[in-house]
């Protein structure tokens, strides 16, 4: 969906967000672009500094192919008993 847009990037890191509590995915890319950026910094607000930070969001369509796991993921967390067990849940299952 993005192709056009990151074809001639070089991505060297890459955030995958996960808030199950509002049902959004955040995608966001340090690239080559950006050589003022520190990739091993320990800022907590280091991506949100990136040029593609939460890229998704940007684009006219948003990220249509992730809607409906968002919305059932955010369902999935507020139904639960205890929402932060649930949320660590989705955590495992993005790092794997």
């Amino acid at each position: 969906m993005w192709r056009h847009r990151l074809c001639n990037q070089t991505m060297l890191v890459f955030d995958f967000g996960c808030f199950a509590w509002h049902g959004y995915f955040e995608l966001s890319f340090l690239t080559n672009d950006e050589p003022e950026m520190e990739m091993f910094s320990r800022d907590v607000d280091f991506m949100a500094q990136c040029r593609l930070y939460d890229f998704t969001s940007t684009y006219p369509s948003k990220w249509p192919q992730a809607t409906e796991l968002a919305i059932e993921m955010q369902q999935s967390y507020e139904s639960e008993s205890e929402p932060s067990a649930k949320a660590d849940e989705f955590f495992l299952h993005v790092l794997l």
